[in-house]
């Protein structure tokens, strides 16, 4: 066995070979990513595996299905070079056969058991295979991973904020920086000796590790030009196709309902007070462009404004590290956030911080204020007339949000991944991040575009994170939405958005960075609310989201965000099928276990979180319910009984057949 720790991997490696001599394998174990060259290496001494790819699967989720954290852009190559430049990477309506190249599988920031007894040094020792003193990425001066230079114990402190590490006995499980598996790899036929490999692996990582230090799962942090704005279309010069974005009904509550959701935040506040709680300001983050505040456009009284901070006296007066941060902070900590007036992209700040507070009208609505607080931070380094987002100013944002913000709100993308962004968020898990999916049409699958790459079922962020596509008044995905059924969570208004403009024209924006701030104002009003943890908020919003069979396949849950239905959360709401039909709010009479299917066993009644009578088929159920791993999956069943059973608020009890039965969503029970 040899060990190797180095700036970028712990390498155990074992090497044994049969008596023949042919069949040699080498057993890898690895603490963070391989170089690049190291997975090349790799993939071309092994011994390729025969495997199926199942009908319906992307490439891609299957090869992170085989390898784990070890997937990488290199290895997708090595991947797509041995089956063809013919092999179609889309999914397709068939199994195919495929072959696989050797990897070495590591998983990051993973949660594992703790078994009886079980010290934070002896589940290191046992998942990781080195002591909690270790450094697992030893940085030079210029490196600005939020990992540099940690032991593994100061890492696991961090993601483990409420754990006792000296006695971590009544704890189940404990977030670890990373998990390591022995991997083994048959060599192919043409490979050198396993001595050699072993050799080989230990070179290249030893070699590259000091050069390329911020070697991650995907792959190097991303350079300052790789972060762009994602900007509405007519801020943009290049992929435009707004052919589906027709304007709404003049009729229709488009983009959103103000009425209803007036009057379910109304019922809503009142059942708190009545079970003795209160309404609590949630605090929205808009990492941006800038906005100049105050503004007679948003009231002082949804400003989350500093009262310990002297404006515009340069001095850090409450000694919070950030000078002169009244309303927020600019991309260098300062109080500076207004937008650079010759910035093409000046005013998108404020057209997302317009949304986020729900917008000219929906800030009328009466006792708004109780709901939700702004804040503002300017991403935009400007040196003249350039300009440009630095990860570094991202990080710096979310570490203000953290002290001022519950619901951060971003709409940037680069191409390679965010990993210091996914340290930083780990580090502050009360904040919920709303991401624009981006605007180029593409299935993030086959083209990551972070941090919208982290949301979803599957991200690296999916407890923290939400991704937000972009639909028109119709309900379909906008031409112009990024999309994926495992990284896109949910769709809002983004088509044709009529806002005013800060010198007072009316613009019609489109965007998937307009339709998350409408995500954000409902993930903030629910907040407010009392669900404070950020998984919850998520599965709330997914929830009670409107299924549109024509999302399936493109996002999660298939739904489009209804904030009046997502802030009825202590109501259990019946939506009749008949259109414009009233809500039947109440109750619903229910015992522990219910026979929701016939074809199914009982289900928990309090994982049931949305039914939906398939349009197409009224015969079939579409049941999402939140599984033991909090992920709210979605299946179908042939429904049993006769239908909803409620007690109503206004008195009586309303049986809703099947049959006349669009849409149910329980709410949460108020103790």
């Amino acid at each position: 066995m040899r060990k190797l720790l180095a700036s970028a991997a712990l390498i155990t490696v074992f090497f044994s070979a049969t008596s023949t001599g042919r069949a040699q394998t080498v057993t890898v174990r690895a603490t963070s990513a391989l170089s690049d060259q190291a997975v090349q290496y790799l993939a071309g001494v092994s011994k390729p595996k025969e495997l199926t790819i199942p009908a319906g699967v992307k490439p891609e989720t299957f090869m992170r299905a085989f390898c784990g954290g070890g997937l990488s852009n290199t290895y997708q190559e090595e991947f797509y070079k041995l089956n063809g430049a013919s092999f179609e990477r889309a999914p397709v309506n068939r199994p195919r056969n495929v072959i696989v190249p050797g990897c070495v599988q590591w998983a990051r920031d993973a949660k594992v058991p703790l078994r009886p007894n079980d010290t934070i040094d002896t589940v290191i020792q046992r998942e990781i295979g080195t002591d909690s003193e270790a450094v697992l990425k030893p940085c030079g001066p210029n490196d600005k991973d939020l990992r540099c230079n940690k032991t593994i114990r100061q890492l696991v402190r961090i993601l483990n904020p409420d754990l006792n590490l000296d006695d971590p006995k009544d704890a189940k499980q404990v977030v670890l920086p990373v998990v390591s598996k022995f991997t083994t790899i048959q060599l192919n036929e043409a490979a050198p000796s396993p001595e050699t490999v072993v050799n080989e692996l230990e070179r290249l990582t030893a070699t590259t590790a000091a050069a390329q230090p911020n070697v991650q799962a995907q792959s190097a942090a991303p350079g300052v030009e790789d972060i762009e704005l994602i900007k509405p279309l007519n801020f943009e010069t290049g992929f435009v196709d707004k052919s589906d974005c027709s304007a709404a009904d003049p009729n229709a509550a488009w983009p959103i309902n103000d009425g209803a959701i007036s009057a379910a935040l109304a019922r809503n506040r009142l059942a708190l007070e009545t079970a003795g709680a209160t309404v609590k300001p949630a605090r929205i983050a808009v990492l941006d462009t800038g906005v100049d505040l105050p503004s007679a456009e948003i009231p002082v009284q949804l400003l989350e404004r500093n009262l310990l901070e002297v404006p515009n006296n340069n001095v850090d007066d409450d000694r919070n590290g950030f000078i002169d941060d009244v309303y927020g902070i600019d991309a260098r900590g300062l109080g500076k956030i207004a937008p650079a007036a010759s910035y093409e992209a000046a005013e998108h700040g404020w057209y997302v911080a317009d949304l986020a507070t729900g917008g000219a009208k929906t800030r009328q609505l009466t006792g708004l204020a109780q709901h939700l607080r702004l804040k503002v931070v300017n991403l935009v380094l400007a040196d003249q007339n350039k300009f440009e987002i630095r990860e570094g100013a991202i990080l710096r944002g979310l570490q203000y949000a953290s002290s001022y913000a519950d619901i951060v709100n971003l709409s940037v993308g680069s191409p390679n991944s965010m990993d210091n962004v996914v340290t930083a968020a780990r580090g502050y898990p009360k904040l919920l991040l709303v991401i624009a999916a981006g605007n180029r049409g593409k299935d993030l699958n086959i083209k990551p575009l972070y941090p919208a790459f982290f949301g979803g079922q599957l991200g690296r962020l999916q407890d923290q994170a939400i991704t937000v596509a972009a639909h028109g008044p119709d309900g379909r995905r906008a031409n112009f939405s990024n999309f994926s059924p495992e990284y896109v969570d949910i769709a809002a208004p983004g088509c044709a958005i009529d806002q005013t403009s800060r010198q007072g024209a009316t613009v019609r924006n489109f965007g998937t960075s307009i339709a998350a701030p409408f995500v954000s104002f409902t993930a903030a009003l629910i907040r407010s609310l009392g669900v404070e943890n950020p998984n919850a908020i998520k599965n709330r919003l997914i929830a009670s989201s409107r299924y549109v069979p024509k999302l399936d396949g493109l996002v999660a849950a298939a739904g489009i965000l209804d904030p009046a239905k997502a802030v009825s959360v202590y109501e259990d709401v019946v939506e009749k099928s008949e259109k414009g039909a009233a809500w039947l709010i109440g109750r619903w009479k229910r015992p522990n276990f219910v026979n929701l299917c016939s074809d199914r066993d009982e289900l928990e009644a309090n994982r049931i979180r949305k039914i939906t009578v398939l349009p197409q088929d009224p015969s079939r159920l579409r049941v999402l319910y939140e599984n033991d791993d909090h992920r709210v999956r979605p299946f179908f069943c042939s429904p049993a009984g006769t239908g909803i059973v409620i007690d109503q608020a206004t008195g009586g009890t309303a049986t809703v057949p099947w049959s006349e039965l669009f849409d149910f969503v329980p709410g949460m029970r108020l103790t």
